[in-house]
């Protein structure tokens, strides 16, 4: 029931441990918000890059090995009225994982000035 209601208000609360996956955290991510995410690897020289050169995160691989710093374990919480670009900094700066938000047919990136949870409407 809780989290029907927290999905009815764009609500996303992930908490994040060393077992966490990219594949769980799309999986969930995807549900809260009807829209996709794509996770990306650390460079080399264990940088964030979710940008020009970058190389997206396999479904299989642990957060924290995409983590810089190390810094995959916790909770993350995103209420869906913050910006994309809002998000995609939380994660970056909170646990050290480059991400990008996708338009629902994953096609494309969101718009980084849009709702998240007003994504899931682009056609």
């Amino acid at each position: 029931m809780l989290a029907g209601i927290k999905k009815m208000f764009g609500y996303f609360e992930l908490k994040i441990d060393d077992k966490t996956t990219v594949g769980d955290f799309k999986t969930k991510f995807e549900k809260a918000f009807s829209t996709k995410v794509r996770l990306y690897n650390l460079t080399k020289d264990g940088k964030i890059n979710s940008g020009k050169g970058s190389s997206v995160a396999d479904g299989h691989t642990l957060l924290k090995n995409i983590s810089a710093g190390n810094k995959a374990s916790g909770t993350i919480t995103v209420n869906g009225d913050l910006i994309v670009s809002a998000v995609e900094k939380m994660m970056a700066e909170q646990f050290g994982i480059g991400i990008q938000i996708l338009t629902p047919d994953g096609s494309t990136f969101a718009p980084n000035s849009l709702a998240v949870k007003a994504v899931k409407d682009i056609k």
